[in-house]
């Protein structure tokens, strides 16, 4: 765990010196490290034959409990962005938020299409997973993880923005946290 937080920090430190430079690539590289990640973990979650066969059992309770946390996330994101948040949305316009949305969902289907495709190549045995498989989820977890660190280290708003919120800056993923947790035990 620490040394997921010290590669984020260096991600941070690393960002920081580069902030004057341009980096066109960061966001594009950091998605296709996603859409990486997720189709091996895919492949190794449906390499496991152990776990497959079980699956079915713990299928309806895990939907289940997934679908509350989901759900509570959800709701509490929500909340807490129109009560503390909203105000500050205003300046952009009806076209440019429905945009964003579009993309978004875009980009949640490709990350699912990516661990689909992971879990079906390791479904029909075309790759097997192997240590090799978790090393790779781990350089990928990695390398995520500083790129994301860059990403926030470069942000020169940050700082500001986190001043001028206070406090309200931890509402939205405390409550998300909070939320998520209360969804999964209700449906649990």
């Amino acid at each position: 765990m620490i040394s997921l937080l010290l590669t984020m920090a260096l991600g941070g430190v690393t960002g920081f010196l580069l902030r004057r430079y341009r980096m066109v690539l960061l966001t594009p590289t950091i998605q296709v490290v996603i859409y990486l990640l997720l189709f091996f973990l895919g492949l190794e979650l449906s390499s496991d034959r152990a776990l497959l066969g079980i699956i079915g059992h713990l299928g309806l309770q895990a939907g289940a409990i997934t679908l509350g946390a989901l759900l509570g996330s959800l709701l509490m994101a929500y909340g807490i962005y129109h009560l503390f948040f909203k105000q500050f949305d205003k300046k952009s316009d009806e076209k440019q938020r429905e945009s964003k949305g579009w993309a978004f969902l875009k980009s949640s289907a490709a990350i699912f299409i990516s661990f689909l495709c992971g879990m079906a190549c390791g479904g029909f045995n075309l790759f097997t997973a192997s240590l090799l498989t978790t090393t790779t989820v781990l350089i990928l977890l990695y390398t995520l993880l500083f790129f994301v660190g860059i990403t926030v280290g470069k942000d020169t708003t940050l700082f500001s923005l986190v001043r001028q919120q206070g406090y309200r800056f931890l509402l939205l993923p405390l409550g998300t946290l909070s939320g998520t947790l209360a969804g999964a035990d209700l449906a649990g």
